[in-house]
């Protein structure tokens, strides 16, 4: 990263790693919830969020979109 520019997709994986400690099952609908607002708090964006915790499990499984609505 040079000078001034910042990483927002790696800064969001960082701070999902901080807040979810060392998970290492699925994460269930309360975590994902809990977690998701968490990030919108912080000022991420809702799709970056989304796409992130999709990739750590969440995506193909019947449900998941239900979670954020």
């Amino acid at each position: 990263v040079e000078q001034g520019d910042v990483d927002g997709e790696e800064l969001l994986r960082r701070e999902l790693r901080r807040r979810l400690g060392p998970s290492t099952g699925p994460l269930d609908p309360r975590t994902r919830r809990r977690v998701y607002n968490a990030l919108l708090r912080a000022g991420f964006e809702g799709s970056a969020v989304h796409r992130q915790l999709a990739l750590l499990g969440g995506a193909g499984r019947q449900g998941f979109d239900d979670d954020f609505a």
